[in-house]
């Protein structure tokens, strides 16, 4: 039956603050060999599934920055396999959408969901697990993979296995035997799960891992299509109903549904729920990265059990995770179990081992710029960076890749001027063309449709962009054409 692989790219990232923000999330974040997690969640693929078998769900603001993303790997990707969200519904709905997605396109398929943001070493012995996996979600099993824990983590769910594996009734059979599906489950391959356990606190973990038979939820799910699509009809209705009309291809279409979809993980919807739920062991390297610990648990460090990463001077620092923008001097002195996050508009310092409560500040400071996006936010087009944000006025540097060009937009509330600092512009000023090179400006007056394009095949475009007016908000772009269908 043929594979196809879902990585979800959602959430937000919010325990990872100010790494991460709303307009820049997690899996966006490079961890190492200056790849970013999306390109390695790929790359770990690649070798299991062909290139044109994987899939991608996430928002639509999103897709073409993904797509980039898979192709500076050197990877030629097509945007169809993008599949975009036009809200977050959490896991359930995303994972419908790749089902029925996978329906229209293939009929039935043994359907991998994987989240973007993980990291799991090694390659093979992850490839062997999904073997395996795929060959219990051809019994008609939903499975999981669970990863055996080493130490009593607080962060994550659990599985709790049933004692006794999937036995094979006929012992002497090789394959299974119609129509008693869990005949021919070989031992050491698969477990039946007993129940799914919500995240504990230190005491029952550590419980967890002395009784052993408890295994950490990753979130990796394998399962035929029309199985899980059948499940989620029997215990999501008001889900599978709202998907049942979708002919697979009208994207637009999902926005008629979506703001009315519930907001649920598969988890809570169909997997805690289902009588056929089989859990594969993995015993390699994983983490979710799911706060600052788990990446201080990875990377490498120095001889004082320290982190170091970008412009930081340490003295007689120890057991810390220090990293700093390269535009800002970060100074430790004798700290010791710190974690220290110093971004261009934010710093974060906790003592390390509070990871989890990084969320509470996301929350508070929710309506505040500094969790929504960077002071460089990185678009299709290029990049941007804020100067100087004041009541009146906004400076910002555009960066517009080779070749490249923004939409064509108008402003209601207000008035730009651009500044050509580095290459040459062609800007379109109503119905005019306009040359720009450096030192050369136009002002372009609120109402006034304009875009710019940069000619150049090899040097970015920056341009000065100095805005005035009452309200200066990303909303207030009013797109006429966009190859990036924002």
């Amino acid at each position: 039956m043929k594979r196809v692989a879902l990585i979800l790219a959602g959430g937000k990232g919010t325990r990872l603050w100010p790494l991460s923000r709303e307009k820049f999330p997690k899996f966006f974040l490079k961890f190492e060999k200056d790849k970013s997690l999306i390109q390695e969640s790929f790359l770990r693929l690649k070798g299991f599934f062909d290139v044109k078998d994987i899939f991608i769900a996430s928002g639509g603001e999103y897709r073409y920055l993904i797509k980039q993303e898979i192709e500076r790997l050197g990877f030629k990707y097509p945007l169809e396999n993008i599949l975009p969200e036009p809200v977050s519904r959490n896991t359930c709905s995303a994972i419908t959408l790749g089902a029925f997605y996978f329906k229209n396109r293939f009929k039935d398929a043994i359907m991998s969901v994987f989240p973007a943001d993980h990291i799991i070493k090694p390659y093979s012995v992850f490839h062997k697990a999904l073997e395996k996996a795929n060959s219990c979600a051809l019994r008609d099993f939903l499975v999981t993979l669970g990863i055996k824990p080493d130490y009593p983590a607080t962060g994550y769910g659990y599985i709790k296995a049933k004692v006794a594996r999937l036995k094979a009734k006929n012992k002497k059979a090789k394959v299974a035997s119609p129509p008693d599906r869990r005949a021919g489950l070989k031992a050491k391959k698969y477990y039946e799960v007993e129940r799914f356990i919500e995240k504990p606190d230190i005491k029952k973990a550590k419980r967890f891992l002395k009784e052993g038979g408890y295994y950490w939820n990753a979130g990796i799910f394998v399962f035929k299509v029309s199985k899980i699509l059948s499940e989620i009809e029997k215990f999501m209705p008001e889900i599978y109903n709202k998907f049942q009309k979708w002919n697979g291809k009208d994207f637009t279409y999902l926005e008629k549904i979506y703001t009315d979809l519930p907001d649920i993980s598969i988890d809570y919807a169909v997997m805690e729920k289902s009588k056929d739920i089989a859990l594969v062991p993995f015993s390699g390297i994983w983490s979710d990265v799911g706060c600052f610990e788990e990446f201080y648990k990875i990377l490498k460090k120095d001889k004082s059990g320290n982190v170091i990463s970008g412009r930081v001077l340490n003295i007689d620092s120890k057991n810390s995770f220090l990293l700093s923008d390269e535009e800002r001097q970060l100074v430790t002195l004798g700290v010791n179990n710190l974690v220290v996050i110093n971004t261009k508009d934010a710093t974060l310092v906790m003592k390390n081992g509070e990871g989890q409560k990084v969320k509470k500040v996301f929350e508070i400071l929710k309506n505040d710029i500094v969790t929504k996006e960077h002071k460089l936010v990185i678009k299709p087009w290029g990049w941007y960076k804020v100067l100087e944000d004041k009541p009146g006025y906004k400076v910002k540097i555009l960066g517009v890749n080779p070749g490249e060009r923004l939409s064509l937009q108008k402003h209601k509330y207000r008035d730009e001027n651009w500044i050509v600092i580095k290459g040459e512009a062609i800007v379109t000023l109503d119905k005019k063309n306009i040359r720009l090179k450096e030192g050369e400006s136009v002002n372009i007056p609120r109402g006034v449709l304009h875009r710019v394009y940069n000619p150049d095949r090899k040097r970015i475009l920056e341009i000065l962009e100095l805005s005035r007016g009452e309200v200066i908000i990303e909303e207030d772009i009013i797109r006429l054409e966009d190859k990036y269908e924002r």
